[in-house]
């Protein structure tokens, strides 16, 4: 079947094409100033209005807006309505960058947050982006809690670590 595509789809998709483009050109002007959009992005991530739209856009700027910004994205993870979208920004990072930068700020939040939740969204987030050594200490820690919620994640993510 040779479908062809009529004037609202051609009309569609030439408008897309036309966002991805403009979308590049706005990227690139970012970039330019890295001080301001770090800024911008770090009050963006606080706002419950604007955090998708920045996690988007984290996606299409370099790897080095997400290692500085990732307490935040860590501190995010806990949330279930952003632990995904947190999840694969992280993702993108390569596996040596993740190693260097995650596990740090995993540490600084439970030592903020160490309730049986935040130890299951922060395992969870450690085992989807690969960091098994991070989530074996994760599992150790949990294990020393005097909470057995908190014990229980670790006999939850102990044979993934």
């Amino acid at each position: 079947m040779n479908a062809r595509p009529d004037q609202g789809q051609r009309t569609a998709w030439q408008r897309a094409v036309n966002d991805i483009n403009a979308l590049a050109a706005t990227v690139r002007m970012l970039q330019q100033d890295r001080a301001t959009t770090l800024a911008r992005l770090q009050e963006a991530l606080r706002d419950i209005q604007e955090r998708m739209p920045a996690l988007h856009l984290l996606s299409f700027l370099g790897t080095d807006y997400v290692i500085a910004l990732t307490d935040i994205l860590v501190s995010l993870s806990l949330s279930h309505g952003d632990a995904l979208a947190v999840r694969e920004v992280l993702g993108r990072l390569p596996h040596d960058e993740a190693v260097r930068a995650v596990p740090a700020a995993v540490w600084k939040q439970l030592g903020e947050t160490d309730d049986d939740d935040a130890y299951r969204r922060l395992a969870e987030l450690l085992r989807h982006l690969g960091l098994g050594t991070a989530l074996r200490e994760l599992c150790e820690r949990a294990l020393a809690s005097d909470d057995p919620a908190v014990r229980e994640i670790a006999e939850d993510f102990g044979s993934w670590a």
